[in-house]
């Protein structure tokens, strides 16, 4: 509850879409170290068409612990932030 409320008043774009967080925490297109965070904080993104926002890259920050992790933030990107990517979906 704590996470959502500083998603929705850190990026107003994002209220109402709480399910686009779940998506792509479930479902990511990429995921990437942030470079910020010295491997502390991974960045899933998943591509969204159709959002009220309009099409966007939707980012989700993930703190991760050696038995843990919460999520930071989320909130619409044009493009992934960093070059360590950890995982890419496979192409059909």
């Amino acid at each position: 509850e704590e996470r959502w409320e500083h998603i929705v008043s850190s990026h107003r774009d994002m209220a109402r879409m709480e399910h686009v967080i779940r998506e792509t925490l479930m479902d990511p297109d990429e995921i990437y170290w942030d470079p910020q965070f010295q491997r502390e904080v991974q960045l899933y993104y998943r591509w969204f068409v159709g959002l009220p926002i309009g099409d966007h890259l939707v980012c989700v920050a993930v703190r991760v612990f050696e038995n843990d992790a919460f999520v930071m933030s989320s909130y619409p990107v044009r493009r992934p932030k960093g070059d360590d990517l950890i995982w890419t979906k496979s192409n059909p």
